[in-house]
């Protein structure tokens, strides 16, 4: 039986903080085409790539995956959805 416990390190706490994480990467990629403030074009240019590669990591954590290779094989997974990503330009969203 899973017992549920909702300490700090518990797995519900992890799973709604990778929740949120997903929709921070998200919010981030819908936003930036708003965003005028200093380093614009260097925002404008590379904060897709950067919140797509944070959602798609905090998405791709749960994996059934043993977790010695669990790690690495999300980090794998999430360099190349941002590479895909980058290759069909932004999978012509926004």
């Amino acid at each position: 039986m899973l017992t549920r416990t909702y300490g700090s390190n518990s797995p519900v706490v992890a799973k709604a903080r990778n929740i949120f994480f997903v929709l921070l990467g998200v919010g981030g990629f819908l936003l930036k085409r708003n965003y005028a403030g200093p380093y614009h074009e260097v925002f404008h240019n590379y904060g897709g790539n950067f919140a797509v590669s944070f959602a798609v990591y905090f998405m791709l954590i749960y994996r059934p995956l043993h977790s010695r290779s669990k790690r690495l094989l999300t980090v794998g997974l999430a360099l190349g959805a941002v590479e895909s990503f980058e290759a069909f330009d932004g999978f012509s969203i926004i």
